[in-house]
């Protein structure tokens, strides 16, 4: 068959699903959450509130993916490189932007 040299290994899909499975399942129960959100504040008349904070909410979850994506790439290649202290270094430096981040948002949201 001619198609089956641009399809993958039974392998590398049954590994791609159990990765993408968890963010899938992620992602909707963000949206779902997003959207009981809306139900809920439509009773009481909030709705462009609600559709405010789920913009920064989001546009915080894309910055969030971005550092962490960009930090992972450097700990892949320090890990290709078996350079396991700049590794340990990055993972570090990953883990306390996170850290710091959600202690930010925490203070801003019970602050404001």
């Amino acid at each position: 068959m001619i198609l089956k040299k641009y399809f993958g290994h039974k392998t590398f899909y049954k590994h791609t699903g159990m990765v993408m499975l968890p963010i899938a399942i992620q992602s909707v129960l963000t949206s779902v959450s997003g959207f009981i959100d809306t139900i809920m504040a439509s009773q009481i008349d909030c709705v462009s509130a609600i559709g405010t904070a789920l913009q920064i909410d989001a546009l915080m979850q894309g910055i969030a993916f971005g550092i962490a994506a960009g930090i992972n790439i450097f700990i892949i290649q320090y890990y290709g490189a078996n350079d396991i202290k700049k590794m340990r270094k990055k993972f570090w430096i990953k883990f306390n932007k996170r850290f710091s981040q959600c202690f930010i948002l925490d203070i801003a949201c019970f602050h404001f």
